[in-house]
């Protein structure tokens, strides 16, 4: 398994006021402490927040993602119980390649 470059750690999701008016969502680790930055601008609030709560979960999708790949490379080899395989294994490993930027 390669080594991932982007921010160790878990990911979290926390609101930034501005004026008293909650205006974004930030996505925080524990360094650097924010990763990224969600405006409330066309977007609902509520999509927003599902955005950042889709971006905080990267870090662990990719972690199950990998471990799900592994599971499935060492029970194919042994059987092909499953046909398609191929396809489920590459669909997953273009996944992790995306999510490590190497796509």
């Amino acid at each position: 398994m390669t080594m991932s470059k982007h921010t160790k750690g878990l990911w979290k999701v926390m609101t930034h006021s501005s004026g008293g008016v909650e205006d974004q969502y930030w996505i925080a680790g524990e360094h650097p402490p924010r990763i990224a930055v969600l405006n409330f601008d066309e977007s609902s609030k509520e999509e927003q927040k599902a955005n950042a709560c889709l971006i905080a979960g990267a870090p662990e999708m990719l972690m199950a993602l990998k471990e799900a790949q592994e599971l499935i490379q060492k029970l194919t080899k042994r059987v092909d119980i499953f046909g398609g395989q191929e396809y489920r294994a590459f669909a997953i490993e273009r996944a992790i390649m995306k999510a490590e930027g190497n796509i």
